[in-house]
């Protein structure tokens, strides 16, 4: 039974969509077909993760997806914190340690003073996305209408909920990597198959790269500028790159969801937006938001843009999920885009900037140890490999390590926690936050430097 599948699925693969297409509209039983075919696709589904009595009443959802390693990196330095042991673990979360502006607490203050704290539209308040539409023209040269714009409960909310509306069961996600951790598990979520593929040195992209890994099931491609976690800016001929193939034959119906939530956060080039690029635009769905920017992490308010239709398909989403964002979290949107101080950002630029050289510094001290230096974020992802047995560390009977999980975990000892590479498919690195105080950044990389020297073969 199985071999017939395999040859259904090999004479099916032969015909194009269009047939399909001719087949399903014609055919009056097609989607009671489909229907019976995606029920008993699931029932097998269930079947097969439910045979294990451990499983014994949770959705068969849980099968598709694990728990971030981020957050369970997190909660294991917050368990030995808790025991009492000296651990850093700032460098380990993606989270600003500079307050939002004040204009945005005032404004969410005065906003429960006014009673504005009740449902609001679901794609937000107007004032929100007639100010995000505004920012967006001043900025990027980038123009949208209120009604293409649909701000949720975090940039992540934003992202899954145009995953949900733009892929379905056999689709095929591309997430070039490094990426962040999410993308994958959302894509799985949603019935898709996420496809990784590591990027080039200097982790651009170009149409070779693009090509060997796009293929006609190919529904959505996630990219993230400045990326989480290795802080680079794809490049005006990386993006170019993007454009041409998308403009090729074979892939005109595959959509691009770029994550822009450290777009403000940029260093020594210039960002520029896939969607602001010619034929792109009803295209992309860009995500972006308020809490790296504007430090309001724990706020929840982000935002996509994206052509009408998928749009209106989010807001149908979020309409049974969340219903909106939080009211007055909103009004403090609205006045970090109109009344933050001019110079607010530029002095967050400064400092993140300063932070990040300490890190560059630093790293350029540790024997082996290679990074690129970040355009954008708060991120570094310094490679380690070399601290690896057979690739000049130590042996594994010396006490030495295989891959950077092991190191990461073992970094645990030196009283410092960071996340390895591994979680955002970046094997042999670690990610580093500079988003915290100086302070703690010196003594993080004396710990990480004592680790490296430790475990090098002498």
């Amino acid at each position: 039974g199985f071999k017939a599948v395999l040859r259904l699925i090999d004479q099916t693969n032969n015909d194009s969509f269009d047939l399909f297409y001719g087949l399903y509209k014609h055919n009056t039983f097609s989607q009671a077909q489909i229907a019976d075919v995606t029920s008993a696709v699931a029932r097998v589904s269930h079947d097969l993760i439910h045979f294990n009595e451990r499983s014994a009443g949770l959705s068969a959802l849980l099968g598709r997806v694990g728990t971030s390693k981020t957050a369970s990196q997190s909660a294991r330095a917050a368990e030995l914190k808790a025991q009492g042991k000296d651990i850093i673990a700032t460098l380990g979360v993606g989270e600003p340690d500079y307050p939002p502006p004040q204009c945005v607490q005032q404004a969410v203050l005065e906003a429960f003073d006014r009673g504005d704290h009740t449902y609001t539209p679901v794609p937000g308040i107007p004032a929100l996305r007639q100010a995000i539409c505004k920012s967006l023209s001043d900025r990027k040269d980038m123009h949208y209408e209120p009604d293409e714009v649909v701000c949720c409960s975090g940039g992540k909310q934003a992202i899954y909920a145009a995953v949900l509306a733009t892929v379905e069961p056999g689709d095929e996600v591309f997430i070039p990597t490094p990426a962040w951790v999410s993308y994958e598990e959302m894509t799985k979520l949603a019935g898709g198959t996420p496809v990784t593929a590591l990027r080039p040195a200097g982790y651009q992209l170009s149409e070779k790269y693009l090509r060997a890994h796009l293929t006609k099931n190919t529904k959505l491609i996630i990219l993230c500028s400045p990326c989480n976690p290795s802080g680079v800016i794809y490049s005006t001929a990386s993006l170019e790159a993007v454009v041409r193939v998308l403009q090729s034959p074979g892939f005109e119906r595959v959509l691009v969801l770029v994550d822009e939530i450290y777009e403000q956060l940029v260093y020594d080039v210039e960002h520029k937006s896939l969607a602001s690029f010619p034929g792109m635009r009803d295209r992309a769905i860009t995500v972006n938001g308020f809490s790296k920017a504007f430090a309001m992490t724990g706020l929840r308010l982000g935002y996509a843009t994206a052509p009408k239709n998928i749009a209106k398909a989010m807001c149908s989403l979020q309409s049974h999920m969340t219903t909106c964002p939080t009211s007055v979290v909103q009004w403090g949107g609205v006045a970090a885009l109109e009344k933050t101080p001019p110079e607010w950002m530029p002095n967050v630029l400064k400092v993140l900037r300063v932070k990040r050289d300490l890190v560059m510094s630093e790293l350029a001290k540790m024997d082996g140890v290679k990074s690129y230096t970040p355009e954008g974020a708060f991120y570094v992802l310094p490679d380690v490999s070399c601290c690896f047995a057979g690739r000049g560390g130590k042996s594994v009977e010396e006490g030495g390590v295989t891959n950077a999980t092991e190191f990461a975990t073992k970094l645990l000892d030196y009283g410092l926690s960071l996340v390895s590479g591994e979680a955002f498919g970046a094997p042999g690195t670690v990610r580093i936050s500079f988003a915290t105080s100086e302070e703690q950044l010196k003594q993080a990389m004396s710990r990480l430097g004592q680790l490296v020297k430790d475990l090098r073969a002498s």
